[in-house]
């Protein structure tokens, strides 16, 4: 019994532990607007070889948060429902173009930073975000949390998309 009360002490303090990390990275985002703008704004990487590592670096602070979040959910420390909220995180990122262009610059070696099942996850997502335009955005945000459910066989990120809320009201009034 112990025992379990430890793991699940454990699982507790590592997942607050990466949620501060979030939050200290949304304070980062806060005070560094331009930086930040640098890769939700632009459609290219920055040419200036400062602004490019200090774009890169930012990045990397969030793809090792979501490395993280990645390894602890396939090793079963991270619930299931917990990772779903990241997952539309990595997601978003993926949409950025300078995140991609950035992502598939062979000089710039990203990926190589990360464990390749985590690069697996962030090349379906690439490769879902840069679907033709003739897929809305909201059917390519569906294939990639399939894609990526499929990938770590987990049925909560598959329905993770789904009206919860509405499903426990059907349940009350039933």
């Amino acid at each position: 019994m112990k025992s379990d009360q430890s793991t699940r002490t454990a699982k507790q303090q590592i997942y607050q532990s990466l949620e501060l990390q979030s939050i200290e990275l949304f304070r980062f985002e806060a005070n560094n607007s331009e930086l930040v703008s640098k890769l939700w704004d632009a459609e290219t990487l920055p040419k200036e070889p400062k602004e490019r590592y200090q774009l890169k670096q930012y990045v990397c602070q969030m793809l090792n948060l979501f490395e993280m979040a990645y390894r602890f959910r396939v090793s079963g420390i991270m619930d299931p429902a917990i990772f779903g909220s990241w997952v539309i995180w990595i997601w978003e990122l993926s949409n950025a173009p300078a995140f991609s262009a950035l992502w598939s610059d062979k000089q710039e070696g990203l990926p190589l930073n990360y464990v390749p099942e985590f690069r697996e996850a962030v090349d379906i997502a690439i490769c879902v975000a840069e679907q033709p335009g003739n897929i809305d955005p909201k059917s390519r945000r569906r294939m990639f949390f399939k894609k990526l459910a499929d990938l770590l066989s987990c049925s909560v990120v598959e329905s993770w998309l789904e009206p919860q809320g509405c499903k426990q009201m059907s349940r009350l009034r039933s």
